[in-house]
């Protein structure tokens, strides 16, 4: 009986006797089903040399293997960084996209896409977005406050939670106006009009008390005013201000010239509140109700304006002369260039062929850590089976996991990622693992969008001599 279990635990057994997996199924046809599920998602494809490959082969690791009796694929593509490697199934979509138009959520292997593509010869149509919900599904009960009317401990799933309007947008909840009135979260209020004027800085400083000023509600009409007031807007432009004349609460909105935003409204209305009033820290909306309540204050205050004052109004002195950093601000506020960041790193590409015998280092099982060995066999397929000193033996480690300890030769690769891929890819989120990628350096650049290809295509291009330094082995573990 010790015998027996011993041979099981093997793996072997009597002669002709078939391995029995879960649910009395033979390692064979639970392979064979398992390569079928694997071919549906990942389907086997003619590569440029006219050769039949598989991106995926089924694999059962033994008793005491990882993942052992489980079901798990090996990566099969030539040049990717982790061919070789043996992936659960429940980790295999973090490696790969599926071809087999099943949608997916997570983001795949730069690496394996890159070498998948060089096979191909052509980029693989992008998999379709997971959806969140079956159409007509029943959401799952969640424990927790039972939903009003029905009994139980299931509650049904919280309504979606609206989106923010945004700043110095128009609110949801606005309807319209009939000329007299705003419709406003089913309230009808009354809006005036008038004849506000306000002055306002064209270039802008960090506080809106310092860029905007109420002079008045203009009197008399406008064949009375009208002329001093085009003089005035003339002078105002000349001393770097905008000058407006408001009818109504719309005519405020920031997208008109002289316009305010939601500070600008916030300081005005808490400057020229009656005493019994208290100030506000923040608006509800901006529109309508920061500029309606702004304009129904001042339009109420006493404070007059008439012609004969705007031909005398001087503006150079209206406003205070901004700081050099302000200016400074206002300036960048201004430059349509942004920064962006780009990632570079680096990838040690080998040219030492691998010989039987060779002491070398290796990753033992696409680990972090360098272990010393000797070369047992090359294989066809640029892997090699490595028997470790510890007494590990490790069968068909892929050429990229292997480094010769004596006569190791080769140089760096560069990569540089642009911000859109480095939010894509989780390994470029953290190029230190696996080891086989290299943190190099992050670089800003100040530019246009147009131009970050060309600034992305210029740091490869000079990535080697901007970060060269000379390869040292990796210190065994």
């Amino acid at each position: 009986a010790d015998v027996a279990a011993a041979q099981r635990q093997a793996g072997g057994g009597a002669p002709g006797a078939r391995q029995r997996g879960g649910g009395g199924r033979s390692n064979e046809e639970r392979l064979a089903q398992l390569q079928a599920k694997l071919d549906r998602q990942w389907p086997p494809f003619t590569d440029v040399s006219g050769v039949q490959r598989r991106e995926f082969t089924a694999v059962i690791p033994p008793p005491g293997d990882r993942y052992a009796g489980e079901g798990c694929a090996r990566c099969e593509v030539e040049g990717c960084d982790r061919r070789g490697a043996v992936f659960h199934l429940k980790n295999l979509l973090t490696h790969s996209q599926p071809r087999g138009g099943q949608p997916v959520k997570t983001a795949a292997s730069r690496s394996h896409s890159a070498a998948l593509v060089k096979l191909l010869g052509y980029t693989p149509a992008p998999p379709a977005e997971a959806p969140a919900a079956a159409a007509g599904a029943e959401a799952r009960p969640k424990l927790g406050r039972p939903s009003e009317g029905a009994p139980g401990v299931g509650a049904t799933a919280p309504a979606e939670k609206p989106k923010m309007t945004p700043r110095n947008g128009e609110s949801r909840n606005f309807t319209g106006e009939d000329g007299r009135f705003i419709y406003y979260r089913g309230m009808r209020l009354s809006f005036m009009c008038g004849q506000v004027l306000l002055v306002r800085r064209l270039h802008l400083s960090q506080n809106p008390a310092r860029n905007v000023k109420f002079l008045g509600n203009l009197q008399g009409t406008e064949g009375e005013w009208g002329g001093a007031l085009h003089a005035a807007s003339e002078r105002a432009h000349a001393a770097g201000l905008v000058l407006l004349m408001a009818r109504q609460y719309s005519d405020l909105n920031v997208s008109r010239p002289g316009g305010l935003d939601s500070n600008h409204c916030l300081h005005l209305f808490n400057h020229f509140r009656p005493p019994d009033k208290k100030m506000i820290s923040k608006w509800e909306t901006y529109f309508p109700v920061a500029l309606h309540r702004t304009y129904d204050r001042l339009v109420r205050q006493p404070l007059a304006i008439a012609a004969e004052q705007l031909s005398t109004l001087s503006f150079e002195t209206l406003f205070d002369a901004l700081r050099e950093k302000e200016l400074r601000r206002a300036a960048a506020a201004r430059d349509p260039r942004r920064r962006w960041l780009l990632l570079v790193t680096r990838r040690w590409r080998s040219r030492t062929a691998l010989v039987v015998d060779d002491s070398v280092l290796a990753r033992y099982r696409d680990g972090r850590e360098w272990y010393r060995g000797a070369l047992q066999a090359v294989h066809g397929d640029g892997t090699a089976d490595v028997r470790y000193e510890d007494g590990d033996f490790e069968r068909r480690v892929p050429a990229e996991r292997i480094l010769s300890a004596e006569r190791e030769e080769g140089e760096w690769e560069y990569a540089v990622a642009a911000p859109d891929e480095t939010k894509a890819d989780s390994e470029q989120r953290h190029p230190w693992w696996p080891a086989s990628e290299h943190f190099v350096a992050f670089v800003q650049e100040l530019c246009l969008e147009s131009e970050l290809p060309q600034r992305v295509a210029a740091l490869r291009a000079e990535a080697p001599s901007r970060f060269a330094s000379r390869f040292a082995p990796p210190t065994a573990a």
